[in-house]
């Protein structure tokens, strides 16, 4: 009868939706199981110029700490957990750091931090030459002959570090 032929197709098609739902999260899972395995987390390095942060006493680990607190504070520890920052570089005396957060959380580091940030690179290589280039214009414009030798310093310790 027709009535149950309607009835079937319903069936039918709720049926083919369920499928469907069950293989979308089947693939879900397979591209995060995908991720983990392949470690596909990309990153930005971003360089930032921390003029009204430095104090004498400021550190890697303490400047790392300010950053994950803002983060905390402004995207909760899910968007800390998600953004996963590093200090690469940082130098008390030149007021430079570069950071390392993965990419797709680049627009809430800058949001949280409040940072000015002077280059955003996709890899620490290309994030090298730009950092080099803002400590030598603080080279030169520094006319201290103390201050200087250890901006000279500073540089040689950059280009170790991030080599």
């Amino acid at each position: 009868s027709p009535f149950f032929s309607i009835i079937i197709a319903q069936k039918k098609k709720a049926a083919r939706r369920e499928e469907k739902k069950e293989e979308e999260i089947d693939v879900l899972f397979l591209l995060r199981l995908y991720e983990k395995r392949m470690n596909l987390k990309k990153h930005r390095y971003l360089v930032c110029d921390l003029d009204e942060v430095v104090k004498d006493d400021l550190t890697a680990s303490s400047l790392l700490n300010l950053v994950k607190e803002r983060v905390v504070a402004e995207g909760g520890e899910i968007g800390l957990g998600r953004m996963d920052p590093l200090v690469r570089f940082f130098d008390n005396l030149t007021q430079l750091a570069i950071f390392q957060v993965n990419r797709i959380s680049t627009p809430l580091f800058r949001k949280a931090t409040m940072f000015p940030v002077l280059r955003i690179s996709g890899s620490m290589r290309t994030c090298r030459p730009h950092a080099i280039r803002i400590l030598r214009k603080r080279f030169l414009t520094c006319n201290d002959g103390d201050k200087e030798q250890k901006y000279q310093e500073r540089l040689e310790a950059l280009q170790r570090a991030i080599h």
